[in-house]
């Protein structure tokens, strides 16, 4: 169900989509970062994955 389009929705998806831009350089830098505790990895990954599916959800 499409958002309504209103300020404080354009700001949430912005705010979405900075968090989402965040979390790629996260991520890449997670990648790059060689040897890295793994549970860390994994809460990188894992905050990449949802803030990727909302980004996707709200456009």
């Amino acid at each position: 169900m499409p958002l309504e389009n209103t300020q404080d929705t354009q700001a949430l998806v912005q705010a979405v989509d900075q968090l989402e831009a965040a979390s790629d350089r996260a991520k890449m830098a997670c990648q790059s970062a060689g040897k890295i505790d793994h549970s860390v990895h994994a809460a990188v990954m894992r905050s990449h994955d949802e803030l990727s599916r909302l980004k996707h959800h709200l456009h």
